[in-house]
């Protein structure tokens, strides 16, 4: 991965950015088995259960505040399958990828945000996304729009994320981009950026955070 302070004014101020060696891309994934089919109807009857349990226990609805509490612990739990079923098909069969990106991005940004904070957040798909990338775009996005939030917009009462999906010439680009607090001369250290790495390098990714004018911009770039 490269970090870079890039002047946009003067394209020469960004550092040189570091290609892994290219590697074919996974195949498409393969049906759901069985196995996963009946874990998926176990999580979905689970899930909703533990919801009607929250939503009609007599100690969280003693009280307003308490209802308020019962709401937010359903709300997080509906948003933790949103983002399953996005990421992987978890609880109901995957829908268009441009719908689970919106899905995934919009639903990290409920999950991981303060509620009393005002954090926009536009999602757009330029190009068509090729199937055998489709898992790795949308892990990576997750990943990039939770550090986005987390830290980037952290303890911010207005902020905004863009994600964009294009093609650069023969390259397949995804772009997380916020107006927060920015990074640090040094490579960010953490579990996200690192999964980011390690989704990237079987593709030959090319992983690049930057701080542009006012906004701390990612980028993924992989081979179409």
């Amino acid at each position: 991965m490269t970090v870079a302070h890039a002047n946009p004014l003067d394209p020469g101020t960004t550092a040189p950015r570091m290609v892994a060696r290219r590697r074919p891309p996974p195949p498409p994934l393969a049906a759901p088995t069985d196995r996963f089919l009946q874990l998926r109807h176990q999580t979905k009857n689970a899930l909703q259960r533990i919801i009607q349990l929250i939503d009609t226990a007599p100690e969280l609805t003693g009280s307003p505040e308490l209802r308020g509490l019962s709401v937010m612990l359903q709300q997080r739990i509906m948003l933790t399958a949103q983002l399953s079923d996005a990421l992987f098909g978890l609880t109901r069969a995957p829908g268009p990828f441009a719908d689970r990106l919106s899905e995934l991005c919009h639903g990290v940004r409920q999950l991981l945000g303060d509620p009393a904070a005002d954090i926009t957040l536009d999602v757009t798909v330029k190009t068509t996304c090729p199937a055998s990338l489709e898992d790795t775009i949308l892990r990576v996005a997750h990943e990039l729009v939770g550090n986005a939030v987390t830290h980037g917009l952290h303890a911010r009462l207005v902020g905004h994320i863009e994600v964009r999906l294009e093609a650069i010439e023969n390259r397949l680009v995804l772009t997380v981009s916020d107006d927060g607090w920015g990074c640090g001369p040094r490579i960010p250290t953490g579990g996200g950026l690192s999964l980011v790495d390690m989704l990237a390098a079987p593709l030959g990714g090319d992983l690049r955070l930057r701080r542009i004018a006012d906004r701390t911009v990612a980028s993924l770039s992989v081979s179409r």
